[in-house]
């Protein structure tokens, strides 16, 4: 299978949040269309790693295929993670720690 990896990384406060949104979606829609296999990974330490996550999960939502995951990425375990976990992978489609 081929996947195509996007990673998504930004500030921690956006200006104009709205069409922000709407760029990420219609890229998001694009990328489902055209690629055989996506990978969004997502940080989620600031308004845009919020607002990305967001958008991938309402996308995947209304498109329902089945080509797509969004991973949460942490740099090292946290303790919200380990008392959250559930939430964590109820949320997400799995999580990664880094080593």
């Amino acid at each position: 299978m081929d996947i195509y990896t996007v990673s998504f990384f930004g500030h921690r406060e956006i200006e104009n949040s709205l069409a922000v949104e709407r760029k990420l979606e219609a890229k998001i829609s694009e990328l489902i269309h055209t690629k055989q296999y996506v990978e969004f990974l997502v940080g989620r330490e600031g308004e845009f790693d919020t607002l990305a996550a967001s958008v991938v999960k309402r996308v995947k939502k209304q498109m329902d295929y089945g080509n797509c995951s969004l991973i949460r990425v942490l740099p090292y375990m946290k303790a919200e993670f380990s008392d959250n976990e559930k939430e964590y992978l109820d949320y997400y489609d799995d999580v990664e720690i880094c080593g």
